[in-house]
């Protein structure tokens, strides 16, 4: 499966992987590992873009360092251990050529966006720790994240259910499932949410300048009434917008951008970059550069 999916991209694309519940990382660097051998047997040089997930902010830190003991890597071949780990003080972290292709993000399965346009997502040992409606919600979730045609891989006890509609067996032993396309398909629930929120913001937003057909009001000059025209336009209407420096520090905001960045934490900072949520921070650097490079 994972050779046929690097086969059929074309130049200029990439394969891209979700491995939700990444817990510490040992599933996320298993898949980047074997993706880079099956690249090499294939001789070719596609990029691959893996998002790695969790729920706790502490796992995910874990799994960037990628520092692991030795009982951590007993299943793990000596060949694989000295070709994609380094020692380092008696323990061992995965190299950078791994963990480059791995992007680690706190993120909420059941209330965050997913990613999408994904070619595949591994998510072992999930499902059993959600209930029916949640499991329900997680499946369309991933049926809306992933490209038509594209796989899902749930653990050897889980399965996804009854999505007759949304997926079928592609290999039963180890629990791997395609995609179906169903047209019309909307991200379930999240962007619903998401809009609502959007929309009870710009409709309870301040709203500082006022027209009025009172005769008792002041003159009003063609350029003051123009200001007044473009601050209504911006503040009710426009999409979410940004003004970056080449240095990718934001200059000016205008609309909502909420939902798009947030302040991390840490030193206060404008860059685009650090300020971008991790479901659209890989694109949104792939696009300023392609921008810059492109003029």
């Amino acid at each position: 499966m994972l050779p046929k999916l690097l086969k059929e991209k074309k130049p200029g694309e990439s394969l891209r992987v979700w491995v939700p519940a990444c817990s510490s990382g040992e599933e996320a660097y298993s898949m980047a590992i074997m993706l880079l051998e099956i690249q090499d047997g294939l001789q070719t040089d596609i990029p691959i873009q893996l998002f790695a997930t969790d729920l706790s902010e502490q796992a995910i830190g874990k799994a960037r360092a990628g520092l692991y003991t030795k009982k951590d890597l007993e299943l793990m071949s000596p060949l694989r251990i000295q070709r994609f780990f380094t020692k380092t003080d008696g323990d061992y972290r995965i190299t950078k050529s791994v963990r480059d292709i791995c992007i680690f993000a706190p993120h909420n399965i059941l209330t965050d966006p997913p990613f999408s346009r994904l070619d595949f997502i591994s998510c072992c040992n999930l499902f059993i720790y959600l209930d029916t409606a949640a499991q329900k919600k997680a499946v369309r979730t991933f049926h809306y994240a992933l490209n038509e045609g594209a796989y899902l891989m749930v653990g050897k006890s889980e399965s996804i259910g009854t999505a007759p509609t949304l997926f079928e067996d592609y290999n039963k032993k180890f629990k791997i499932y395609v995609r179906k396309n169903k047209s019309g398909e909307s991200m379930p629930g999240l962007s619903n949410n998401i809009a609502r929120k959007y929309l009870q913001l710009q409709n309870t937003g301040p709203r500082t300048t006022k027209l009025s057909n009172s005769k008792k009001s002041a003159p009003v000059s063609s350029r003051n009434l123009e200001s007044a025209i473009d601050a209504i336009l911006i503040s009710n209407h426009m999409p979410a917008t940004v003004v970056i420096n080449y240095n990718m520090d934001i200059q000016q905001f205008r609309g909502t951008t909420d939902f798009f960045l947030t302040h991390p934490a840490g030193k206060a900072t404008f860059n685009i970059l650090k300020m971008a949520r991790p479901e659209i921070a890989f694109e949104l650097r792939t696009t300023i550069s392609n921008v810059i490079k492109n003029k």
